[in-house]
């Protein structure tokens, strides 16, 4: 962040630079300092102002490793018009085609990371610089799986046609997101403290680009659904947000969080050479260069490991400033303790290629795919659990068979390939089943 920091001395030329005519958007923060953004055009050719790759958390590396974001202090001026570095991560073009080339084995010598430790900003678009308007927010949370993602998923071009402002924050990915050891070392759930961290700054500063911190809608796809259904449960966000778009995830859903993470971190560890008690794992994994810790976690997924990149329970004597997620999500859902907040829930139809694709895996490793009993008796309720949903009373399979899998013919109810378009929206819409279904059969009804 250092390099777009401007001294005092250079601040003339910047601007002269920037635009001799002073057009160039500018916005003093409280605090802070001055920060120079650009304008953009969206698809119908409003004129925007754009400030991208502003902090609001220190880098993650070294001492603040896995731990809670850090509020990022600086001053002077701000070069706001380039897009904040990723959250490091794997490259998931190098990633595919290693999967090309070897679909059942990961060579850690021919592995790339893209971004890095130093990844906490916020980039903010405004239509409105005047404040004379109070607009709503929008807070977009990218999706990837906790994995992989960042600002360039949701840029303004079409809906700042619309009175909006939109905020993008960059969160921790993956293993130095998620990790978690369950002890002061690795505690799990740094990429949601990030995205809390990211809500407190917009209810400090958004009324500068325009923005009414009391009009905060959270939003995401996929993964950034669920991280935006964690917003709405953990207690630490009271009051900063006020409405949700989910689409593609909530946190009822298998992979929503980590069931048992110290097993999952000393899995990932070992392929890092890091054995022994839980604190010398813990101080290993610390110590490991973040390109050998994704590594390791990427050599574990090739062998079915699915754990260690999701977040996790709080444990019990976590401090309650990091409490995030103070117990089970449907055991918060069930008791009603969380924001009652209006909700627009649905799905993006091509998000379930992802589950259709493990599912894939899953059958075709257990000789399932071509056994027609399975498929038409048995599978249903298989895809159910899979999406993380217990079906006791038999009703959501029944509803599930007949809405997703009925357009086939009866003959062809056991071919499993005949019925993979039926699969794909039953797994991209499965977060809608988790979202309603699970809630109404949960939730107590006076």
């Amino acid at each position: 962040m250092a390099s777009q920091m401007w001294p005092l001395s250079a601040i003339g030329l910047v601007f002269l630079i920037l635009g001799a005519n002073g057009q160039s958007p500018t916005v003093i923060l409280d605090g802070l300092g001055t920060v120079v953004g650009k304008e953009m055009t969206t698809i119908n050719g409003r004129t925007i102002h754009a400030f991208q790759g502003i902090p609001y958390g220190e880098s993650t590396a070294g001492a603040n490793r896995f731990k809670a974001p850090v509020p990022k202090q600086w001053s002077g001026t701000f070069d706001a018009t380039n897009p904040g570095v990723p959250c490091i991560q794997p490259d998931f073009g190098i990633l595919k085609q290693m999967r090309k080339e070897s679909p059942n084995q990961f060579v850690s010598s021919r592995y790339e990371t893209i971004g890095s430790e130093d990844c906490l900003t916020v980039q903010v678009y405004t239509p409105d610089l005047q404040h004379d308007q109070n607009l709503p927010v929008l807070v977009y949370y990218h999706g990837g799986g906790f994995l992989n993602g960042d600002e360039s998923d949701f840029r303004p071009d079409h809906i700042l046609d619309r009175d909006v402002i939109l905020v993008v924050p960059h969160y921790r990915l993956g293993t130095l997101g998620y990790l978690s050891m369950q002890n002061d070392v690795i505690p799990g759930n740094a990429g949601l403290l990030d995205s809390v961290e990211a809500l407190r700054w917009i209810q400090s500063h958004i009324s500068k680009f325009g923005g009414d911190p009391n009009r905060v809608t959270v939003s995401g796809q996929s993964t950034g659904s669920t991280l935006s259904h964690y917003m709405l449960i953990t207690p630490l966000t009271d009051g900063m947000l006020h409405r949700a778009i989910m689409m593609s995830g909530s946190t009822l859903t298998t992979l929503s969080y980590d069931r048992n993470p110290v097993k999952s971190a000393r899995d990932i560890a070992s392929f890092a050479n890091c054995t022994g008690t839980d604190d010398e794992v813990s101080q290993c994994i610390f110590n490991l260069p973040a390109q050998t810790l994704i590594d390791a976690h990427i050599n574990y997924y090739s062998v079915g490991g699915t754990g260690g990149i999701q977040p996790v329970i709080s444990r019990p004597d976590e401090p309650e400033a990091t409490k995030v997620v103070p117990d089970d999500p449907k055991v918060i859902v069930q008791s009603g303790n969380y924001k009652s907040v209006p909700i627009l829930a649905g799905a993006t139809r091509h998000d379930g290629m992802f589950y259709v694709n493990s599912l894939d895996l899953i059958l075709n490793a257990a000789n399932l795919v071509n056994n027609e009993f399975f498929i038409r008796k048995l599978l249903a309720r298989e895809v159910l659990e899979f999406a993380g949903i217990t079906d006791t009373t038999g009703s959501i399979t029944d509803m599930l068979d007949h809405k997703y899998l009925s357009y086939v013919g009866t003959d062809q109810r056991g071919n499993y390939t005949a019925l993979i378009p039926g699969l794909l929206d039953v797994n991209g819409n499965h977060s809608i089943i988790s979202i309603f279904i699970i809630p109404s059969v949960l939730v107590p009804h006076n």
